[in-house]
């Protein structure tokens, strides 16, 4: 079930910032969203199955 966001007042949209970051943890992964909230659109993804990101992890913890 999808819950829509409450409509926000033109003047509030105006004085907050318009990005919001939305991320989600699960037992395994993490992934994150920076929406744009004005006209909800994605403007940034990422997520931690990704390889490239999976790859770069694993050398730095292997660094330390």
């Amino acid at each position: 079930m999808v819950i829509p966001s409450p409509v926000k007042a033109q003047r509030i949209t105006n004085f907050l910032k318009p990005y919001l970051l939305k991320m989600h943890f699960s037992n395994k992964f993490v992934s994150a969203q920076v929406i744009h909230a004005p006209t909800a659109t994605v403007a940034a993804a990422a997520s931690s199955q990704e390889k490239v990101l999976r790859e770069a992890w694993t050398q730095t913890q292997q660094s330390t």
